[in-house]
């Protein structure tokens, strides 16, 4: 079933989509009025129904190239969904470079909210997907939990069923003026689905050192997952042969799947680089290193590791968080247009 919304309050012309629950919302912001379509169907038809929301949206417009900025939810939710959505915003930004403002679908269920309050989302499997706000602003970042969360502030549910058309046009507006872009579009992945998770305990690879006949291959795929910003061979170089550094990879085999490098000054280790090759993502790679880190650092008498990332990077920050890294900072503009967490991880005296 397809039904629009119209409401009179817009600002900015913003292609908006969320894919990541039940009801497929596509909008556009406008100068005078937001324009929503919303299309009811199962969250496996939302790849198919996309092209056909967008179009209706785009009709009276000469094409996506009239949108100031793309916006994209991505996530928590559906992994079908999110992976539909990003991609979507994805190949348009290629195509016609404008900004991309990401959000995440608790924000909405919080956004009319005063005071303080958890949002939980059903995340299957007996889970629950968390994160804290205050007047409708994030304080925290997006969790997960095995139960139910117990707070002492309100608990607002999230409902898949609501497609949060007014609260989203907020959000994005906000951003856009803001200009709280994402040059990393990554999805909110909390936790792996049964499929990944079952295959990842199944999985068999080990931890080597990174020596000078890998650097090839750590320099090829920086360039894959970092494109722009890539580490290049002798930066690579430097750190395999630099004393107070630890360079590892993982490995399947002579296969490199991953690698971390960790800078190691007296108290205090500087995680600078980690990275898992997209092809084997997902698979407990990046736990691993992180493990391994902590051992490493422990190991040379290092109190905490310290580390940067993307405010963004939605996966990482969860990936960090499960391994009970903490957030200490913002650090503006630290990626040239984009903020950094600066998060950390207090150690053992000796981690055996």
């Amino acid at each position: 079933m397809q039904r629009s919304i119209l409401r009179e309050n817009g600002y900015m012309k913003i292609l908006v989509i969320n894919a990541s629950a039940d009801v497929l919302v596509v909008g556009a912001v406008e100068d005078n009025k937001t324009l929503f379509e919303l299309s009811d169907g199962e969250r496996s038809s939302h790849s198919v129904a996309i092209n056909a929301a967008v179009g209706k949206v785009t009709q009276n417009m000469t094409g996506l190239k009239d949108f100031d900025a793309y916006a994209v939810c991505v996530g928590p939710g559906s992994f079908t969904g999110i992976r539909v959505g990003i991609a979507a915003v994805k190949g348009y930004r290629m195509v016609f470079d404008k900004p991309v403002i990401c959000f995440n679908s608790l924000q909405l269920a919080a956004y009319n909210v005063k005071g303080d309050c958890e949002v939980v989302m059903q995340a299957g499997r007996g889970r629950y997907y968390r994160c804290s706000f205050r007047d409708g602003k994030q304080t925290g970042l997006p969790s997960l939990a095995e139960k139910f969360p117990e707070s002492g502030n309100r608990v607002v549910e999230y409902d898949p069923r609501d497609p949060y058309a007014e609260e989203t046009a907020c959000v994005v507006r906000e951003a856009y003026f803001n200009k709280d872009f994402s040059e990393d579009i990554s999805p909110m992945y909390l936790q792996l689905c049964q499929a990944e998770e079952d295959r990842a305990k199944k999985s068999s690879f080990e931890l080597r050192p990174i020596t000078p006949l890998h650097v090839a291959d750590v320099a090829a795929a920086e360039k894959e997952i970092f494109t722009n910003e890539a580490w290049n061979e002798s930066m690579i170089e430097y750190s395999v042969k630099a004393e107070p550094v630890s360079f590892f990879g993982a490995f399947d085999g002579s296969v490199l799947m991953g690698y971390a490098c960790l800078e190691i000054a007296f108290e205090t280790a500087y995680l600078s680089n980690i990275a898992v090759k997209p092809v084997f993502r997902r698979k407990g790679v990046g736990e691993l290193l992180l493990r391994r880190c902590a051992v490493v650092a422990a190991d040379r008498g290092a109190l905490r590791i310290v580390l940067d990332v993307r405010k963004s990077n939605f996966a990482a920050i969860a990936l960090y968080k499960k391994a009970g890294y903490t957030e200490v900072c913002l650090r503006k503009n630290f990626y040239g247009n984009e903020d950094a967490v600066t998060m950390a991880v207090s150690l053992p005296e000796k981690n055996l």
